[in-house]
Formats: C-alpha cells, sequence, structure tokens
C-alpha cells in the first residue's frame, strides 16, 4: 500500500479580500505516486491552497501535516531553489544570465531550471506559461521522473500527458477525479447532464404539484352551500356533507403543499449569453489587407540579429497565430508593430489594440467594472455580458482590479481590448494563466469576434481551435501558411509519406538483391525459404510504386 506523503484535516482558509471561504472544511490525502493537477477557476483559491499545503501560508483553521519534506516552485520569480550546470543545460538555458533580458519563454526555462526536481513531493504552480512546444517536452519528460507532484496547470496536452489524479476545487470544496483531464472533463460533461435532467423533472413536479395545489382550492371553494328553501334537518345533513368534503379537499391541498415547499431545488445548469457586439462602432477598415511588413530587420544594441528581412501580411478578418520557438522574436516583433517601425504599413483605419504581457492597460485602483468602461464603446449592457462571458463574476465588478488573480487581471484585459474602439487585436500569449473554462470562453469570444486577430500562444488547443492562417518565425524569419493547425499538420504528414516511401523502397531493393546473391549460394533446403522471402520483398516493392 503506497504511502502518506501529505495530509490535510478540516482545512479552512479565506480569501484576502472578503470574508468568504475558499476552502472550507476540506480533508484530502497526497499518496506516493500520484500525479496530482489542481483545477478550479481564476481566483477559486489553487495558488493559496498549494502554498497551504506547502507551509508558505497558515489555514485559518485545520491541520496539515507533511510527512515528507516537500518543494514549492512558485508561479511567479525564480523561486528559491539554485541551478546547476546539469539543469541548465537540459532546459536550454546555459547562455542565460539576466531575467532583465530573457523573452517570457526564456524566463520560465530559467526557472525550471532551478526546480529541485527529485524531491519526494514536488508542488509546482502554473510552471509551463510561456514555453515553447519543446521546453513543454522538456519538462513533461522531466517531471514524469518524480515520485509525486502537485501540479497547477490549464494545460490541457500536459495534464493529459502526466496526471492520473485531479483535484477540482469548486465553491469551497474539492471533488476528486481518478484519471487524465480527458477523463476529468468527461466526468463534468455527464455531471451536467444529469444535472440537466435532475432540472427538467424538478420543474416537472414542481408544475404538477401546483397544479394539484390549484385544483384541490378550486374543488374547495365549489363545495356548495345549503340551499335557503331546504329544511332545517335537510340542511343539517346537507352541511355536514359539505364540510366533510371540503375538510378533506383543504387537508389533501396543505399536505401538497407542504410537500411542494419541501420540494428539493435542482438549478439548471448555466450558459453563457451570447456577445452582440455593435461592430461598426470601431469604424471598422474595409481594406482586404489590415498590415503589410516588409523588409524588416531587428537587432538589440551589441546583440545579434533578432529579426532578419522579415515579410507578411493580415488580411481582414484573418485569425492568425504568430508561432516560433522561445526568444525567436515573436513578442519583439509585436513590440515593432505597435511602436509603428518604418517598415510596417497599417490601413488608416485600423486601430490596433494590444495584449502585453506586463497588463500596463490595468489601473489596479480602479474597479473592475470601472477598468472595463476604460475606453468602452459598446452599451452597458454589453459591457456586463462581456464580463460574464469571459468568466468575470458579478460580485467581483466591484472590487480594485489590485485584488484580482493573474488570470483575472489577463480576462479583464481582454474585456477592456473587446469593448474598445480597436477593430485589430494583437495578443501575446492571451492564454497564460487562465483557467480551462476561461480558456474556453475565449476561443468562443475569439472565434466569434468579427475583426481581425493576431496572438502569439504556446497553448496548442488554443491554436488549434482558432487560428485560420499561421505566421512561423524561424531563424529570424516569418513564412505564412493559409489553414488551420490541423491542415498544417496534415500537409506535412503529407510531404513526409514520399520521401518515406523512397527511403523504405531503397531498402527493399538493399534487400532484395542481398537475397538474390544468398539464394544462388543457398542448399537447397534454405533455398525455399529465401525465395519465399524475396517473394515477399518484391510483393511489398511493387505495393509502394
Amino acid at each position: 500500500m503506497p504511502n502518506t506523503v501529505l495530509r490535510a484535516q478540516n482545512v479552512r482558509f479565506q480569501y484576502d479580500d472578503s470574508n468568504a471561504f475558499a476552502v472550507d472544511g476540506v480533508s484530502l490525502e497526497v499518496q506516493e505516486g500520484e500525479f496530482l493537477a489542481i483545477l478550479g477557476r481564476n481566483g477559486s483559491g489553487k495558488s493559496t491552497l498549494m502554498q497551504v499545503l506547502s507551509g508558505l501560508r497558515k489555514p485559518d483553521a485545520g491541520q496539515v501535516q507533511r510527512l515528507c519534506n516537500p518543494a514549492y516552485a512558485p508561479q511567479f520569480g525564480l523561486g528559491d531553489g539554485s541551478d546547476s550546470a546539469a539543469s541548465r543545460k537540459t532546459f536550454g538555458v546555459r547562455g542565460l544570465h539576466d531575467p532583465a533580458q530573457c523573452s517570457g519563454g526564456e524566463l520560465a526555462r530559467l526557472r525550471l531550471s532551478r526546480v529541485p526536481f527529485g524531491s519526494r513531493l514536488l508542488m509546482l504552480d502554473e510552471p509551463t506559461a510561456n514555453l515553447d512546444a519543446e521546453g513543454q517536452r522538456l519538462f513533461s519528460e522531466k517531471l514524469l521522473t518524480q515520485e509525486t507532484f502537485l501540479l497547477i496547470s490549464h494545460d490541457r496536452a500536459l495534464l493529459n500527458r502526466v496526471c492520473n489524479r485531479i483535484w477540482f476545487l469548486t465553491d469551497g470544496e474539492i471533488r476528486v477525479y481518478r484519471g487524465n483531464y480527458d477523463v476529468f472533463e468527461a466526468a463534468r460533461e455527464r455531471e451536467k447532464l444529469t444535472q440537466e435532467r435532475a432540472h427538467e423533472e424538478y420543474i416537472t413536479e414542481k408544475r404538477r404539484l401546483e397544479e394539484a395545489v390549484q385544483s384541490l382550492r378550486d374543488q374547495s371553494a365549489s363545495v356548495r352551500k345549503t340551499p335557503k328553501r331546504m329544511g332545517n334537518s335537510e340542511a343539517r345533513l346537507h352541511k355536514m356533507g359539505g364540510q366533510n368534503v371540503k375538510k378533506r379537499l383543504d387537508q389533501r391541498r396543505k399536505a401538497t403543499e407542504t410537500r411542494l415547499e419541501h420540494l428539493e431545488k435542482v438549478e439548471r445548469v448555466k450558459e453563457l449569453p451570447a456577445i452582440q457586439l455593435d461592430f461598426s462602432l470601431t469604424n471598422p477598415p474595409r481594406s482586404a489587407t489590415i498590415l503589410q511588413v516588409h523588409h524588416l530587420r531587428f537587432a538589440y544594441p551589441g546583440g545579434p540579429e533578432i529579426l532578419r528581412d522579415v515579410h507578411f501580411s493580415l488580411r481582414n478578418g484573418d485569425k492568425a497565430a504568430l508561432l516560433g520557438s522561445n526568444g525567436c522574436g515573436k513578442t519583439t516583433l509585436l513590440s515593432l508593430l505597435a511602436s509603428g517601425h518604418e517598415t510596417v504599413r497599417i490601413t488608416p483605419q485600423a486601430k490596433l489594440g494590444f495584449l502585453n504581457q506586463n497588463l500596463s492597460t490595468i489601473d489596479e485602483n480602479a474597479t473592475v467594472l470601472e477598468n472595463a468602461r476604460k475606453r468602452c464603446v459598446q452599451r452597458e449592457d454589453v459591457l456586463r455580458t462581456v464580463l460574464t462571458r469571459m468568466l468575470l463574476p458579478k460580485e467581483s465588478w466591484t472590487q480594485r482590479a489590485a485584488l484580482l488573480s493573474g488570470g483575472e487581471k489577463i480576462k479583464l484585459c481582454l474585456c477592456q481590448l473587446i469593448l474598445s474602439d480597436c477593430n485589430v487585436l494583437v495578443l501575446d500569449e492571451p492564454t497564460n494563466y487562465l483557467d480551462l473554462p476561461s480558456l474556453r470562453a475565449l476561443e468562443a469570444v475569439l472565434t466569434a469576434y468579427p475583426g481581425t486577430v493576431l496572438m502569439v500562444s504556446h497553448d496548442e488547443a488554443f491554436v488549434r481551435h482558432v487560428a485560420t492562417r499561421l505566421l512561423r518565425m524561424e531563424q529570424g524569419r516569418v513564412t505564412a501558411f493559409d489553414g488551420t493547425l490541423d491542415d498544417f499538420e496534415q500537409q506535412e504528414r503529407s510531404a513526409a509519406q514520399p520521401q518515406a516511401e523512397a527511403l523504405q523502397r531503397s531498402a527493399l531493393q538493399m534487400r532484395m538483391t542481398e537475397l538474390i546473391g544468398r539464394i544462388s549460394a543457398a542448399a537447397p533446403g534454405e533455398k525455399a525459404q529465401l525465395e519465399q522471402a524475396y517473394d515477399a520483398c518484391l510483393a511489398e516493392y511493387r505495393a509502394l510504386r
């Protein structure tokens, strides 16, 4: 039986800014060999829970027993660990020393090079933010060598690769699911279907009971009164019979009303409202081409050339993803677009709105609602719908933005852009720190967005769902592909197939030549087997032609 490495009993802690409990009386255990992920909406208390479990923060109530010495890698900063030559080599950061000179992805690699892999229990908070595909692969391989870990991540591909158990934090409780993210998602969908059926049954039963109450009330009211010309003895008998009937009807009505009062209410599964933007308020451009870049070259002072003769265009209505490895210059390119570099041509009516990784558009002393209203050109009801659609709950609208989690701040910045007079969105890593429901909400919002989008993202599923065009950065240049990520991968497979078949034909020719030589010198008993092998190779070769 596996050993327990961590145990929490009746743990409670509050949000920093309210009297509500983020976790309310939770008990749980971590066993050796468990690869755990903590999921939940932005601001639900995931990071705080990990800090409580690691010992960096005390719970408001309850106890945490750490039966080993856990290692903790924080969401921001480089952490308290130290790197080594081997770890820097593993994550490809041997030449990086100054964090201020690093891209977001390079900084993430530096952070990972300082993670104490090999600890009995490793806790990591959003370790793959800004990591490119190669960095994510390296991290996954390293993580799977761990004995036990507890991970906060919204990377669906990573959660599927490495996790065997999910803790879902919701409404102050933790629900446990065995399996990876796809298993968790399927279970959540089944729960929604069950809730929807239960809601329909509740509505049907509620309506039946309400109709029964009204019917009994009507029957009681219609019990005939004693006629005026009826004799006294007959009147007494009539009145007694009517009273008995009325009494029974009233008793049945009251019993039915009691059942109605005690009927357990089942809420309907909440559906997100549709966004009805009046895009004409942004004075959208009518030109077929929104932006063009010609012969763009760039290098930082004293450094090597990052961008080498970059050419590309952005068409009206494109949902374009700018893809490339960490440090290849994607954020630099977006910065040059924002600064109006001399090699960039933008159609006059195009108004570019930028989501930067520093979230500079937020006034942290203003409320969520006040921030959303900055530069808003849409109606107030549309503003509120956008906030709701991006899963910023109504109770957060009057909070100061400083109290929001990292994911909530990104969502607020996205809302500001969508509501503004901008008609071209330039998004640098918009999925960083977003919870999984918010990721799906953003995918839906951007897919329906009537303007043009240029985005940088290392979230494969997000790019697959949203992008209709790819701009691939390699060796300082940009290559455009008209189509989705699925289309690109299919083309790559199709292009690779002829080369693979040519290699296979060459191998078969060599094998047949070898067999012919052996057949000519073979003994009678071996010759039949060699001829059979030759015939099989020949049939396979002909099938490839």
